[in-house]
C-alpha cells in the first residue's frame, strides 16, 4: 500500500475525495471511461455549431461583386469574362469565386496583405499578367486588408478590376 504523506510512524490515509481501496478505485476508473452516447453526441453537435456558425455567417455577409472584362485563371482553372460574386470566409481562410453560371471555385488564402497608407479603401481584384494570361492573385475587400490567393514567380504586370458590394 502506498503512503500518502510523510508520516514517520506508518502510512497515513489518502486525502479526502480520493479512492481509498481497490474496489473504490476501480469504480472511479470505470466511471471516467464511460460516457453516455447521447451526452457525447450532444456535445459534439454543440462544438460543431460553434465552429460552423461563424463561418456561415461570415461567408453570407460578403455580397461582393466584380465585372471582369477578360478571360482569366483562378484556383488553377480558366474562367470566362463576366460578372463574378465573391464570398469571403475568414474563419476557413478561403474565398469562393462565384461565376454567373455553374459552380464556384474555392481559393485558399496564402496570406493577408496590409493596405498601404494613403491608398483608397475601395475594393479591387488584382490580376498578374504574363503574356496574354491573367491570373487572379489579390483580392481587396472595401475597407479591409487584402488577400493573396496566388503568387506569380515570373516577371509580370498587374491589371486591376473594381470590386464592390452588392446593392441590397
Amino acid at each position: 500500500m502506498a503512503t500518502w504523506g510523510g508520516a514517520i510512524d506508518g502510512p497515513s490515509r489518502p486525502p479526502r475525495g480520493l479512492p481509498r481501496g481497490r474496489r473504490e478505485r476501480s469504480v472511479v476508473e470505470e466511471g471516467v471511461d464511460t460516457v453516455n452516447p447521447k451526452v457525447a453526441g450532444l456535445g459534439s453537435l454543440m462544438a460543431l455549431a460553434f465552429v460552423i456558425g461563424p463561418a456561415v455567417a461570415d461567408a453570407q455577409q460578403a455580397g461582393l461583386v466584380a465585372n471582369v472584362p477578360f478571360k482569366f485563371v483562378a484556383a488553377g482553372k480558366p474562367q470566362d469574362a463576366g460578372a463574378y460574386g465573391l464570398r469571403v470566409d475568414k474563419t476557413r481562410g478561403a474565398i469562393e469565386l462565384v461565376p454567373p453560371k455553374g459552380a464556384g471555385e474555392v481559393m485558399l488564402v496564402m496570406t493577408r496583405l496590409a493596405a498601404p497608407e494613403g491608398v483608397m479603401s475601395g475594393g479591387r481584384l488584382v490580376f498578374d499578367k504574363v503574356g496574354d494570361t491573367y491570373t487572379l492573385s489579390e483580392i481587396w475587400v472595401p475597407g479591409e486588408d487584402g488577400f493573396l490567393v496566388h503568387a506569380t514567380k515570373e516577371t509580370h504586370t498587374h491589371q486591376t478590376t473594381p470590386l464592390g458590394r452588392k446593392a441590397r
